[in-house]
Formats: structure tokens, sequence, C-alpha cells
């Protein structure tokens, strides 16, 4: 009997052992999970600080650049426009990445205002055509970033041509519909930005969302200055 109760007491030993062990190896492994879990957070919270650190230190650089900032302007201002052929940005001021005012689109012939060398680099301060809200149609450009408006461009202008007063007039933006509808008479020259030709035909877009089919012969270019 002794024999069988000292048996039972080291079963029961056994067990109650093996189920502390096990136990223990199960915290253990998630003190493990915890831990990676956390390296893993703290990893991310490094490069969140890491990201915005390098927000201040850029956001710092660009302050005390402007701060610094040498406009030296020219006394000459050799075209009195200049061609844009490509989508670019109107910045408030000569400088890389600064505040932009407009996006210039693509074909546009801009009124040269001033020129200025900064950073050994020219720009020139520019006034474009605006169509609806009369407001951020002046700021700079890279003069590079454009190019001399010669009678070859002439035809290439976009933004902006001038509809003759007289001309016939369809308003609609589909080229379609001009078959169904009548056209109206342009009463003084007018202009906008040309969006499309087709058989003869220019869709001129204006102020207020507004398109209309003209003729092109009906179309002026600006004049070579």
């Amino acid at each position: 009997m002794k024999n069988i109760n000292k048996l039972t007491s080291s079963i029961i030993t056994i067990f109650i052992f093996s189920q502390i062990t096990v136990g223990c190896s199960n915290q253990s492994n998630n003190y493990k999970k915890q831990n990676e879990s956390l390296k893993v957070e703290n990893q991310q919270l490094k490069d969140k600080v890491s990201q915005l650190d390098k927000i201040v230190s850029d956001y710092k650089s660009k302050e005390l650049k402007q701060n610094q900032l040498l406009i030296a302007y020219d006394a000459e201002i050799p075209d009195k426009v200049r061609f844009i052929e490509k989508e670019n940005k109107l910045l408030a001021l000569p400088q890389e990445d600064f505040v932009t005012l407009n996006i210039i689109q693509k074909n546009t012939l801009a009124k040269v205002l001033d020129r200025a060398l900064v950073d050994e680099e020219m720009w020139i301060y520019i006034e474009i055509p605006v169509y609806d809200t009369a407001a951020n149609y002046k700021g700079w450009i890279k003069e590079k970033d454009t190019v001399a408006y010669t009678k070859e461009k002439v035809k290439l202008v976009q933004s902006d041509v001038t509809i003759k007063a007289g001309s016939e007039v369809y308003e609609t933006y589909k080229f379609e519909d001009i078959k169904t509808l009548t056209p109206k008479k342009m009463t003084i020259d007018d202009c906008g930005r040309l969006q499309e030709r087709k058989d003869g035909y220019c869709r001129i877009s204006q102020a207020g969302g507004r398109d209309i089919w003209v003729k092109e012969s009906s179309v002026i270019y600006p004049e070579l200055r």
C-alpha cells in the first residue's frame, strides 16, 4: 500500500512539474513574441522620427535659403514674350521647388515683365493668360524652360489666341454638334485657349467653362514682337 502511495505521489509530482515546465515554456514563447513585436514597433517609431527630422531639416534649409536669396535684376529684357512649350510651374519666387502659384499649360505665350540672375541661373518674371479668376497669373520660371517666340512657333500657340469679331461660332464641346446648331456671330474680339483642331475648325476654351468651335481662318495668333 505504501508503495502504491509513493508511486501515486511520484506520478502527481511529475505531472505537476511537467505542467509547470509547459507553462513556463509557453510563457517564455509569449515573452519572445511580445519582445519581437515591440522591436518592430520600436523600429517603426524610429523610422517615423527619422522622416519627421528630415522634413524639419528640409524646411529649415529652405527657410535659410529663402532668407539668403539674392535676386540680381537685369537692367535689360531682351524678349518681350517667351514661348513655353511644355507644362511647367509658375513659382512665387525664383527658387527651385518654391511655392507654386499656377500651372503653365503647354504651348503658352507669356509676357516677360522682369529678368534676374539667381544662384548663377537666369529667371524671368512672367504673366500668363488666365480665363477665370484674375489671380496667380504672374510669377517666376527659369528662362531655360522657355524658348524664343519665332514665326515657326506662331501657329503652335494655344494660350492664348483671339477670335475676331464677326466670326461665326458654335457653342458646344463636341465637334459633331455643329451640324445641328445655329452659329452665333461674335460682336467683339474675344480670346481663349485653343484646345483642338478638326476639319478646318478649332475648339476654343474660354472663361466659365465655355467651349466654342470656330473656323481656323477666324483665329488670330499672337504677332511676333
